[in-house]
C-alpha cells in the first residue's frame, strides 16, 4: 500500500464571536484571549501565507483547518 502524500493543515482559530454568553465550560474571551479584535480575512491570509513561507508546500497537499467558531455565529 502506498502512503499518501504528507498534509499540511494550517490551523486557523476564529472565536466564536456570535455567542453573548460567558458560559465557564465555553467562555472564548478566556480561552482564545481574544477580545473585542474580530479575526479578518487579512488575519486569516497572514496566517497561511506564515505557515507555506516556513513550511512550504514542497509538492504537497495544503489544508487550513478553523477551529473554534461558527461562521454562521459571526456578526
Amino acid at each position: 500500500m502506498m502512503n499518501p502524500e504528507p498534509l499540511l493543515v494550517i490551523p486557523v482559530f476564529i472565536p466564536h464571536e456570535g455567542c453573548p454568553h460567558c458560559c465557564v465550560f465555553c467562555n472564548q474571551r478566556r480561552i482564545s484571549g481574544f477580545t473585542e479584535k474580530s479575526v479578518t480575512a487579512e488575519d486569516v491570509r497572514v496566517t497561511v501565507q506564515t505557515w507555506l513561507d516556513r513550511d512550504g508546500p514542497a509538492q504537497r497537499r495544503v489544508q487550513a483547518a478553523f477551529y473554534g467558531g461558527s461562521f454562521t455565529g459571526l456578526p
